[in-house]
């Protein structure tokens, strides 16, 4: 791929390359040979994105071990072995002060720099979507979900707060305003 000259020379400016990392949503990070982690970006909505990652911190470093067998670290090892990008999707069990599934996506691509085989690595969390994807059983008279998670039937602005961080706010449609309006009794003069 030819780059213009202007292009170049964005891509050589060390500011153009801070601010193009910065405004990027997800954490871009390189791991080095010896495993070690350098984050080259700190996006705020993904705070989940470092507790998954399955890193020892030691020495001021991040480093992932193969004692641990990490999903981050298996597709590291295979994007440097096979010298191509590889992507993957995966879940990742989170245990903080409960324990939480997340659905994760990781794109590795390799990059030689300066004599070192680098692989360059985008770390997506993609809970929410996939949870909120597809079909939803729900009751044909109430309209409560049967959530398989908490093993009840749950009303659906319940069940979809504790997926996403949508909120609610309640109003009254006008079919159901008329049959409430019918059902009231009639004001006495």
């Amino acid at each position: 791929m030819a780059l213009t000259n202007m292009e170049s020379t964005l891509f050589e400016s060390i500011e153009f390359n801070y601010a193009l990392l910065s405004a990027l949503p997800i954490p871009v990070c390189i791991v080095t040979e010896e495993s070690n982690i350098i984050f080259l970006n700190n996006p705020s909505n993904n705070s989940k994105i470092s507790t998954f990652l399955s890193a020892k911190y030691e020495k001021n470093n991040w480093k992932l071990s193969p004692l641990d067998d990490s999903l981050l670290y298996n597709i590291a090892q295979l994007c440097r072995e096979t010298g191509e990008k590889v992507f993957r999707k995966g879940t990742l069990d989170l245990q903080d002060t409960t324990t939480e599934t997340v659905i994760v996506a990781i794109n590795a691509v390799p990059a030689r720099i300066d004599n070192q085989d680098l692989v360059i690595v985008t770390l997506e969390d993609l809970t929410e979507i996939e949870q909120l994807k597809g079909l939803l059983p729900i009751c044909i008279k109430c309209n409560k979900i049967n959530d398989k998670q908490a093993e009840k039937w749950t009303k659906i602005d319940e069940y979809i707060m504790k997926r996403s961080h949508a909120d609610f706010s309640h109003g009254l449609c006008p079919c159901c305003a008329e049959v409430m309006m019918a059902e009231l009794p009639p004001i006495k003069e």
